[in-house]
């Protein structure tokens, strides 16, 4: 029997793996995650939240100690040379304390009112700013009612100009068939500084024209010497006629276009139906475009020597032929006050209360709210460089006076007598209680002032002027004619630099 040797097997098991103690303790020690549960996102939120609050309170610590600073400033420079009482704005980023007079600084100077209220800081200008200037606004030790960090306030801006019109009386030319003719009249719009003249409308005989917001009263010469109104819109080409009390002539004509009035004189042409009127006082109102005649104390028609609305009313005053003066406002339908007899209505101020009047030789401002009459202080100087020798007061004759707007003092165009050269002359002055300061003189030998406009911001006097008397010759208008050669300067009237001149006449500043 045989007996098989069993050989040995050659498979060998595989090795164990060997796990490292760090392998086994992590295996071992790795725990269960925890289910999530409402509580726990409620506690991360209001850590979340917690946090953020002690965040804006450290950011608000610091602003708070860092004082105010601007967050915006509010200006318009367009309105701050149009309007009067115009606003500048700035606006804090915390409440502030009050603002004093003494913390605000403008230059170039301005007059200014201050108002606080809670974090903002009003500037008010109740007068219309320079021309084409630049102003710096500062406000020095500004603080919050929180803590007393001081700040400053900065801002700057650039004012513009407005534009004015003027009239320009067309040149005599001779046609191709040799016969006379006349170039049209034009008027035109232009700036101080600009010299872009633009003709806004033109006609064979313009007579006259008042500003009246955007659009323009015109008064039109007609080839039988009477008058025609008519509107010109701002792109003037839509021209609207207006309707006279008939046939006749258009003298003073005036706007007041806060109001929407037009006034005017008419006196009724000599072959003109009835009724008729001579120099009878009427007022147009532009929403219905009917002339009515003012009424006097006595319920009739007032005939006027000279009249004027008060600026920014509907409010007028009225010279009778007898130099009687009333104050009327036809629109609240007041009766008329009388104020006394002056030979002559010299000039308005610009903010509707005073009037300038003059009675024997004497000019006093008359107060429009209380009565009250005040003299003009007589010079006893002649200013003019021009001036052979010294004058008393009795051979100076002030032509013309206009008030400023924004000080209590007067433009004056003074004319006066050398006995030594045997001439008139002139020249225009600031007025300031009795003292006076030279403004404009004229340059030519035969120059002649005619007349004197004051900007609405003080800054530039309109003078206009004949400057060669010896060749100038009338345009023989019946009403507003004036030497062909008329020109106009507009003078710096701090300076009295002359910064620009037009040829023409009628200077108006809207």
């Amino acid at each position: 029997m045989s007996t098989r040797r069993q050989r040995p097997s050659t498979s060998r098991r595989p090795p164990a793996r060997r796990s490292t103690p760090a392998t086994r303790s992590v295996a071992a020690t790795r725990p269960e995650p925890e289910p999530a549960t409402a509580a726990g996102y409620r506690r991360r939120f209001l850590w979340l939240v917690g946090g953020l609050a002690i965040l804006c309170i450290g950011l608000l610590g610091l602003t708070v100690s860092q004082g105010p600073h601007v967050t915006k400033v509010d200006v318009s420079p367009e309105n701050l040379v149009a309007n009067v009482n115009q606003r500048m704005i700035f606006d804090a980023n915390q409440q502030i304390t009050t603002v004093e007079e003494s913390q605000v600084h403008i230059a170039p100077q301005a007059r200014f009112q201050v108002q606080t209220a809670n974090d903002t800081v009003t500037l008010v200008f109740p007068d219309r700013l320079l021309y084409n200037t630049e102003y710096r606004v500062s406000i020095d030790d500004v603080t919050g009612f929180s803590a007393d960090q001081p700040s400053e306030f900065t801002a700057t801006f650039t004012t513009g100009e407005r534009p004015f019109f003027y009239l320009m009386r067309g040149a005599t030319v001779t046609r191709a068939d040799g016969t006379p003719g006349k170039e049209y009249d034009e008027i035109i719009t232009t700036g101080v500084r600009s010299t872009d003249n633009r003709v806004v409308y033109s006609a064979p005989y313009i007579q006259d024209f008042a500003v009246v917001g955007d659009s323009l009263a015109v008064v039109l010469l007609e080839e039988d010497r009477s008058n025609s109104l008519v509107m010109v819109r701002s792109d003037g080409d839509t021209v609207d006629a207006l309707t006279l009390p008939g046939p006749g002539m258009v003298k003073d004509l005036q706007a007041a276009p806060e109001a929407g009035l037009l006034g005017f004189r008419f006196t009724s042409s000599s072959d003109a139906s009835e009724p008729r009127f001579e120099s009878g006082l009427f007022l147009i109102d532009l929403a219905t475009a009917v002339a009515e005649p003012v009424l006097g104390v006595d319920g009739e028609p007032i005939k006027t020597s000279q009249w004027g609305f008060l600026p920014g009313r509907s409010a007028l005053l009225a010279q009778a032929f007898d130099s009687s003066v009333l104050l009327l406002d036809p629109v609240k339908q007041a009766i008329p006050v009388p104020l006394g007899h002056f030979s002559a209505i010299d000039a308005f101020a610009l903010d509707g209360t005073r009037v300038a009047v003059s009675d024997e030789g004497n000019r006093q401002v008359l107060d429009l709210r209380d009565g009250s009459l005040t003299d003009v202080a007589d010079t006893d100087t002649v200013l003019s460089t021009r001036a052979t020798t010294p004058r008393d007061g009795s051979e100076v004759y002030p032509a013309e006076v206009r008030f400023l707007a924004s000080e209590d003092a007067f433009i004056e165009q003074v004319s006066y007598f050398d006995p030594v050269t045997g001439e008139p002359d002139q020249y225009v002055a600031e007025r300031r209680g009795g003292e006076q300061r030279l403004i404009y003189e004229p340059r030519l030998p035969h120059e002649l002032l005619r007349h004197v406009v004051v900007s609405p911001n003080d800054q530039y006097l309109a003078i206009t002027m004949v400057p060669d008397t010896t060749s100038s010759v009338s345009d023989n208008y019946p009403v507003n004619s004036e030497p062909s050669s008329v020109t106009t300067l507009i003078v710096d009237r701090v300076t009295g630099e002359v910064v620009r001149s037009v040829v023409g006449f009628g200077i108006r500043w809207p």
